[in-house]
């Protein structure tokens, strides 16, 4: 079998988000990750959990979701008025409607701005559930 072990920094080499890296598909379409967990032979991300920790605010308002959640949307897992602000501006030329340009977005700004700039707008995180959480530890097992 063919081992798919990721880092967060490391750059998806398939699929639609091919040449970006986990950490934004993580941000903005991370159902993405959980399919696959599910659908990809051998895939696992060797940070996960640090992945996960990382990307909490903690701020006072947060909510959290109990287990992965077609609930997730980009868009309200952010405070309305910094949404806008940050990526409808007109001039900027980025139509944010689906995933993918999102994840674009995300790694075109680079991590730094997010964590100075978008990560702390967020008031809802996703989380994984435990199958996915699960699926990751045995393929990274298995992994060596």
């Amino acid at each position: 079998m063919h081992w798919m072990v990721y880092g967060s920094f490391r750059h998806f080499t398939f699929g639609k988000y091919q040449d970006l890296p986990v950490w934004a598909v993580y941000v903005a379409a991370p159902n993405y990750i959980e399919w696959c967990l599910e659908n990809v032979e051998g895939f696992c991300i060797s940070d996960l959990e640090e992945l996960i920790l990382n990307n909490k605010s903690g701020g006072p308002d947060a909510t959290f979701y109990p287990s992965s959640g077609a609930a997730w949307d980009f868009k309200d897992a952010v405070d309305e008025e910094a949404f806008f602000k940050l990526f409808r501006d007109p001039t900027s030329g980025w139509d944010l409607s689906t995933d993918e340009n999102k994840v674009q977005f995300l790694a075109r700004k680079g991590y730094d701005w997010y964590v100075s700039t978008y990560k702390p707008i967020l008031k809802q995180h996703y989380f994984f559930s435990q199958k996915h959480l699960d699926l990751n530890w045995d393929n990274l097992d298995k992994a060596g």
